[in-house]
């Protein structure tokens, strides 16, 4: 008898084989029309957040590239250009005091593109602030870590974001970090440094999900800070001098019911659409749920093989997420809807309120009107 003793986690595991996952996301990846719909939607939502502002005009050339940065002196140096957790939201640091040039980091860190064109192609003038380089080289990457690789070369990286599609800028030391650069499902991936300071979003998980180390695809995918938490990572919170670190532990603690949730909200849409291949992916979507059968077969056979060995533990939110990217933007789409929907009912009913007042107005006034002409006759 097959014993009932298998982990949800064993689950998630068997469903992650790196073949299958190419087969099933290849399923919504050709839906250009959700695509479509997000970029219109971000484009004329005046209530979003600085995530989805300002998305770029329709004349942006389509390209990424690196600029490597001269070893030029500098004397005057923009304000911080790093992108980090600042003042309780995502945004540039924007410090004008202590700074160095923005070379001096190690690490890979999303930085301001605005500010990167105000300098004119002088690169060499983007600024640091002392904080944030210490940060970098006393917390982010240790010494052992900087023997990895030669960093004597600063790069700004021009990149596209593959879940909300805006261009953004990276600077990094030759093509990105080795200690913080991933391979997902055979796909090399970049998000920047300080979300995975205390952020496990990206963690061993072989095969599926391995470090890159010296292994760094020129043309990694790229993920900016604000996605990056969208998708279930975190970008550290740095607590201030005095103050005790924090983590985002407690932030994970239902990772795994909201992954085994998002899959099958996956699996609900895959049999909604009109997919060719809905039957394989049946096929091996039940292979994965068997071991979980109420009735479970009497043979002596085992059908342990069918989850792989390696994987003991369910991937990471953000892993779920990031590996089924198209789904994920569908999903946004959806939440930007409903939300365009509400707005649109509420000023609907504001203007029907406003009818009401209007009418009830006019009418006290055509009642007064007629009261003074009576008295007028009398």
């Amino acid at each position: 008898m097959l014993e009932q003793s298998y982990e949800i986690s064993s689950l998630l595991s068997s469903l992650f084989s790196v073949d299958l996952l190419e087969e099933l996301n290849n399923e919504i990846s050709s839906n250009d029309e959700f695509e479509h719909m997000f970029n219109e939607i971000l484009n004329n939502d005046n209530t979003s957040d600085i995530h989805f502002e300002d998305f770029e005009e329709s004349q942006e050339n389509n390209y990424e590239q690196d600029q490597v940065i001269d070893n030029l002196e500098c004397n005057k140096f923009t304000p911080c250009v790093v992108i980090d957790f600042i003042k309780g939201k995502i945004q540039r640091c924007g410090e004008s005091t202590k700074l160095r040039q923005l070379q001096n980091l190690f690490g890979t860190w999303q930085i301001d593109r605005d500010a990167i064109k105000e300098v004119d192609g002088v690169l060499s003038s983007l600024g640091v602030c002392d904080t944030h380089f210490q940060f970098d080289n006393k917390y982010l990457h240790k010494s052992q870590n900087k023997q990895l690789k030669n960093f004597s070369q600063g790069i700004i990286q021009w990149r596209r974001c593959i879940f909300c599609n805006k261009y953004i800028a990276f600077f990094s030391r030759g093509e990105g970090c080795t200690l913080h650069s991933w391979y997902l499902n055979n796909q090399s991936i970049q998000v920047p440094c300080i979300g995975q300071y205390t952020c496990e979003a990206l963690q061993e998980y072989p095969p599926v999900c391995k470090r890159a180390f010296n292994d760094i695809n020129l043309r990694q995918k790229c993920l900016c800070c604000w996605c990056y938490e969208s998708l279930g990572g975190h970008i550290h919170h740095r607590p201030g001098r005095g103050k005790r670190r924090t983590t985002c532990s407690t932030l994970h603690v239902d990772d795994t019911a909201k992954g085994l949730e998002y899959l099958g909200n996956w699996l609900i849409n895959v049999a909604q659409t009109g997919d060719n291949d809905k039957k394989n992916i049946l096929t091996r979507t039940f292979k994965a749920f068997l071991p979980f059968a109420n009735l479970m077969s009497s043979s002596n056979s085992t059908i342990t093989n069918l989850i792989p060995t390696t994987l003991n533990e369910p991937p990471s939110l953000f892993m779920i997420k990031t590996l089924f990217i198209e789904f994920s933007k569908k999903q946004e789409i959806e939440k930007k809807l409903e939300i365009k929907e509400k707005e649109i009912k509420k000023k609907e009913f504001e203007e029907k309120e406003n009818e009401k007042k209007l009418e009830i107005e006019d009418f006290e006034a055509s009642i007064l009107f007629l009261t003074s002409s009576y008295s007028c006759t009398l």
